[in-house]
């Protein structure tokens, strides 16, 4: 069955593909009520909970010079110690205004963030009134990973609620997922519980009863279940919070990955194969069968090659390793349990080159890098909005996030342009490690673009014969060009061509009617043009 996971902000949260929040409730069979330590371990530290208040704007994907309409939702975090708050990113996702209250206590504070992370559905915050902090209790964390069984206590601020709120329950799985809950990320540790995860109670503390220690960030629920609730469990959040104290940046970016998929080998008759015709003893081993151009792992792993290890780690036929006692995950749990710029260690099974045809074990050391994509998956982490407007024509770069933003335009419809998305998604490969695809998403009308309206879904191939790379590089073929024609050739199969045609002068002439006309500062995003000065 597919999995629908929900956002627990309470008037949904802010998606990292810039669409519009939804809010779907959670039913739930555990007691969510008031707080009465008597009932509870009287070792948890309530006090460390945090009310979110936050305003925000999403940015329009496919108008990258407007935003959305402002928005008001709540949420939880609570104290980690050394003046910083942890909450979910979606709690804070494009806020304007972040106001912080404590458990117990009076006063509203302005939050600001430190660090903010889309992958991991985390953000550090700190407040810069120091009286914030007097006396705040911060938490302690449970290093391990809560067991199967184990009796835990969701706190937070749920369903509008203005006092602390309780959920109980036990771990009922752990598992490696994409924290996005859109599929399509690295995955990460993920602990499931049967205690409520209701909205409001994003960025909450989950607390192991016994030992009063938290486990995890409370960060989703799941529409179709009921009183089940998701966790992002401390070693995620140890990564994150390791990862500011060392590099000391906003947002940590994507996530490593190897870049390659695999294939089981518990066929028979495939393993046998794969092992010169022979079955081996062991149960080990999966088949590679694609390694990404410019991904981290090109040049070192090979199509064909048999996955033996990961940093001595056997990796099952299936494609998984021990996490704990008998319990497995996959393999790609070793490479998202590391930041970016470590290395691991891949043992497999090659066969030799030349005269020597024997299969070989190999050992490739590997430096760990997020898989560049020709579309990027996730705004504001590996895609950045920005446009290009040439005679009215507007060019945005293609990635997932548009394709999204469109089928929510379309009431969840495909149309040319998700299919072109679609088609960057499953087929495409890039050529140079920037290289984008710049598409066509409006053309807004004018007489100097007339009849050129069918060139709306059409990716930029050609300007004046020179091929187009990215975005920065539209922006520039466009601006070098003071007069004469401006042919822009589009990207077709065989031997066909289409192709619009300006002529370099009106287009300068026609250029600010047509941004004044629809409200629109510049012909395209000021970074594209970094130092370039142009008349436009």
């Amino acid at each position: 069955m597919e999995k629908k996971l929900t956002r627990t902000g309470t008037s949904g949260y802010g998606r990292p593909d810039g669409l519009e929040r939804s809010c779907s409730l959670v039913r739930t069979l555990s007691a969510t009520s008031n707080v009465h330590r008597d009932d509870l371990t009287s070792g948890i530290t309530y006090g460390a909970t945090i009310h979110f208040t936050c305003h925000s704007v999403k940015p329009n994907v496919l108008k990258p010079w407007k935003v959305f309409d402002p928005e008001k939702s709540t949420g939880t975090g609570f104290y980690v110690g050394n003046k910083m708050v942890i909450t979910n990113h979606h709690v804070i996702a494009n806020s304007t205004s972040i106001r912080l209250e404590r458990h117990g206590q009076p006063g509203n504070f302005q939050g600001r963030v430190l660090c903010e992370s889309q992958l991991s559905d985390l953000a550090l915050l700190t407040v810069d009134d120091d009286s914030f902090w007097d006396e705040l209790p911060n938490i302690e964390f449970q290093e391990e990973v809560p067991s199967l069984d184990d009796t835990v206590v969701a706190v937070g601020y749920p369903l509008g609620a203005s006092s602390v709120t309780v959920t109980r329950g036990v771990v009922s799985n752990v598992a490696l997922e994409d924290l996005t809950v859109m599929d399509i990320n690295p995955r990460q540790l993920q602990v499931q519980i049967d205690a409520a995860i209701n909205p409001g109670n994003s960025g909450g503390p989950v607390f192991n009863v016994d030992t009063g220690e938290v486990v995890g960030v409370a960060f989703s629920g799941r529409d179709e279940g009921e009183g089940q609730g998701f966790i992002i469990p401390v070693p995620v959040v140890k990564l994150f919070i390791d990862s500011f104290h060392r590099n000391q940046v906003g947002n940590p970016g994507p996530l490593p990955e190897l870049g390659i998929t695999v294939q089981s080998l518990e066929n028979p008759s495939l393993r046998k194969s794969c092992f010169r015709g022979t079955l081996p003893e062991h149960r080990h081993g999966c088949l590679i069968t694609s390694v990404a151009k410019y991904g981290c792992a090109d040049g070192n792993l090979q199509v064909g090659d048999v996955m033996l290890k990961i940093d001595s780690v056997n990796v099952s036929q299936k494609g998984e390793v021990v996490f704990r006692g008998q319990e497995w995950l996959p393999w790609e749990y070793l490479i998202t349990k590391k930041p970016p710029g470590e290395s691991v260690t891949v043992t497999v099974l090659r066969q030799g080159v030349g005269a020597e045809q024997s299969l070989q074990e190999v050992e490739c050391t590997i430096v760990l890098a997020p898989s560049p994509k020709l579309a990027p998956r996730i705004l504001g982490v590996d895609y950045f909005p920005s446009y290009v407007i040439y005679g009215g024509i507007v060019f945005l770069p293609v990635g997932r996030p548009v394709g999204r933003a469109q089928v929510n335009v379309n009431g969840n419809f495909a149309d040319v342009i998700t299919e072109v998305v679609d088609r960057a998604v499953d087929e495409g490969e890039l050529t140079e490690p920037d290289q984008q695809l710049c598409l066509v998403t409006s053309v807004l009308p004018h007489s100097i673009n007339v009849s050129y309206d069918w060139s709306w879904g059409k990716i930029a191939s050609k300007i004046n014969g020179i091929d187009v790379k990215n975005m920065r590089h539209l922006a520039k073929l466009c601006s070098e060009v003071q007069e004469g024609e401006v042919t822009i050739d589009f990207k077709v199969q065989g031997d066909t061509r289409q192709h619009v045609v300006f002529d370099a002068t009106e287009v300068k002439e026609c250029n600010d009617e047509i941004l004044a006309a629809n409200k629109i500062n510049h012909w395209c995003s000021p970074e594209l043009l970094e130092a370039r000065t142009t008349r436009w």
